[in-house]
């Protein structure tokens, strides 16, 4: 079976502290044209593109807005990636 999903990993609250590290691994592992098509995603496009900028991450990276109080933007989300890694906190 060929799976056809846009993506391969999705990091969700990747604005955030936790979310910018892994971001920042993935585009030195992968970045664009890597064995992994990776996108970050969060809120605010705004704030995902400011942090893609501010960690130098080529704007071929995808944005995905996606919202947890908002059923129908997580749906979007998780049907195009095979996995999603969360860094939405807060943390205790």
């Amino acid at each position: 079976m060929h799976d056809t999903r846009e993506l391969g990993i999705i990091v969700y609250g990747a604005t955030g502290y936790t979310g910018k590290l892994v971001a920042e691994y993935l585009n030195n592992q992968y970045g664009v044209g890597g064995a992994v098509r990776w996108a970050m995603a969060g809120r605010s496009a705004d704030k995902l593109a400011a942090v893609r900028d501010e960690l130098g991450i080529a704007t071929e990276i995808p944005l995905v807005v996606a919202d947890a109080s908002d059923p129908a933007s997580i749906r979007d989300m998780v049907q195009r990636t095979r996995v999603i890694i969360t860094t939405v906190g807060p943390y205790q």
